[in-house]
């Protein structure tokens, strides 16, 4: 009778010890539930507390483009939701993140002075760069094709995983860029002019130089300074 008790006390101790495993796995997903939630919900208001009231003009559909905010194509304008896009340039390159879209279709940032400006996860296409300084910028997965960056100093600037497919980047200096991930092919049907374009110490793996070395408009010393070619 006694080893009966003692059995029937064990069954009751292990039900209790699984009932509170149970209840402690139920708990642990609920906190990481809440915790992503919360985590969202602290993005958003991020996002709208950094960003004036006033700086976008027209409605919903127009909010992307730069061009139709208050004041325009300023360069000012490019550090909007910049905290939030250099963290979670994925997010915003994609569409995750649609609070912090910039499209800067249209727009001139010709001859400007827009170090340590953060591209990061900005849409850039059909936008005019010429002849401006962009060294020392974070610039991960922006897209930048069919634009014009004809000699765009980018040195020292962070562009990974950008896509620079079928703009104009004829004598625009790479020197010490992170390019792994970035694109030079077509776009549009028309292929990223590298004519005269600057790669001394430009960081590529292997496949991106191989990649890059398919572009007919990469010159000789382009080349020599990608390798692989």
């Amino acid at each position: 009778h006694q080893n009966h008790q003692n059995h029937q006390n064990h069954q009751n101790h292990h039900k209790e010890r699984h009932e509170k495993k149970g209840v402690s796995t139920s708990s642990s997903s609920q906190s990481k539930t809440t915790l992503t939630l919360i985590a969202s919900a602290a993005l958003s208001m991020f996002i709208s507390i950094t960003t004036p009231i006033d700086a976008i003009a027209g409605g919903d559909d127009d909010k992307k483009f730069v061009r139709n905010m208050i004041g325009g194509c300023t360069s000012d304008k490019l550090d909007l939701f910049k905290d939030v896009r250099a963290k979670f340039s994925m997010e915003a390159s994609t569409g995750a993140l649609p609070e912090a879209i910039l499209d800067l279709d249209k727009c001139d940032y010709s001859n400007l002075d827009l170090d340590a400006k953060v591209l990061s996860g900005l849409i850039a296409r059909n936008a005019n760069f010429e002849n401006s300084q962009l060294t020392h910028s974070e610039m991960s997965r922006t897209d930048a094709r069919g634009s014009n960056f004809k000699g765009v100093n980018f040195k020292d600037t962070n562009a990974y995983s950008t896509r620079f497919d079928g703009s104009n980047l004829e004598n625009a200096n790479f020197e010490n860029v992170i390019l792994s991930g970035a694109s030079f092919g077509k776009y549009n049907g028309e292929w990223a002019n590298m004519k005269g374009a600057n790669f001394e110490g430009a960081l590529l793996s292997s496949s991106d130089a191989r990649e890059l070395c398919k572009n007919p408009t990469l010159d000789l010393e382009g080349q020599m300074n990608v390798g692989g070619c």
